[in-house]
């Protein structure tokens, strides 16, 4: 008979990101602030534990979640 796992709870805390006129700030899940990843952008997502930024002209930014930029795409 197969073994099933259950993931054990992660520790690690879970992010959202708000873009208010152009300025993408990082929030933790249970809504307190955390920093300003950037300024002017058009939209944000997180995605793997990095924050993608898309520009007004197309170009998307990456950083991490520490706010750190990573590379332009």
């Amino acid at each position: 008979m197969p073994s099933s796992s259950i993931p054990a709870p992660s520790s690690a805390p879970s992010f959202a990101v708000k873009v208010v006129q152009g300025r993408v700030s990082l929030h933790k899940t249970t809504g307190p602030y955390v920093r300003t990843v950037c300024t002017g952008a058009a939209s944000a997502v997180l995605q793997g534990g990095e924050v993608h930024v898309s520009n007004p002209d197309g170009k998307v930014r990456i950083f991490g979640v520490n706010g750190i930029y990573k590379r332009t795409l």
